[in-house]
């Protein structure tokens, strides 16, 4: 028998994918672009906490787009343990959200445990609303918000611990909008 989350979830699903064979590819795939505003959300993480964006105000956030059936995420969401263990006394917040709604809580509790040391908050992207927000199209994307609350880098491929490491250290070493949080210094530990 199928649940009735299990159900919701499929209802979900072909409504997203009414969207795509209704509204034309450039409407759904437009989200914020690099210097752009990024837009407020608030979703539950799996910890039972809820993860505002505005209250992240001040800090650095990054944002990864996945699904525990993405493969090619995995490296990349390690490289985001590792990001977090340096970082976050510093002012890093990390999210990763599954985009995948056929996904229970289980399964995405399970995925976190095998990447190992992936410590960040995890959420379900009900919906897909903060996917649709963004304009994601592809698993593995990540965005990271500058301090001020803005896109400042944007990618849709796979990104290495080096490549966060020249991202972030220099958004790492802008002042705190809102006064907190540390800057300066080099990311890599």
């Amino acid at each position: 028998m199928v649940s009735s989350v299990a159900r919701l979830h499929r209802i979900l699903l072909v409504s997203l994918l009414g969207l795509v064979l209704i509204l034309p590819w450039p409407v759904l795939a437009a989200g914020p672009a690099v210097g752009q505003v990024a837009p407020p959300f608030t979703v539950q993480t799996l910890d039972g906490t809820s993860f505002d964006l505005t209250e992240h105000q001040g800090r650095v956030v990054v944002l990864t787009f996945a699904a525990p059936g993405c493969g090619e995420c995995v490296p990349e969401l390690r490289a985001l343990a590792q990001i977090q263990a340096e970082g976050a006394a510093r002012g890093v917040a990390i999210l990763a959200l599954n985009i995948d709604p056929s996904i229970s809580t289980q399964d995405l509790l399970d995925f976190r445990a095998s990447i190992g040391g992936a410590d960040y908050a995890w959420a379900q992207d009900v919906g897909g609303q903060v996917a649709l927000a963004y304009g994601v199209s592809a698993l593995g994307t990540t965005v990271i918000i500058d301090r001020a609350g803005r896109v400042a880098y944007r990618n849709e491929g796979d990104a290495t611990l080096d490549q966060y490491r020249a991202v972030l250290a220099p958004l790492l070493a802008e002042p705190s909008a809102a006064g907190s949080g540390a800057a300066g210094g080099d990311l890599a530990g």
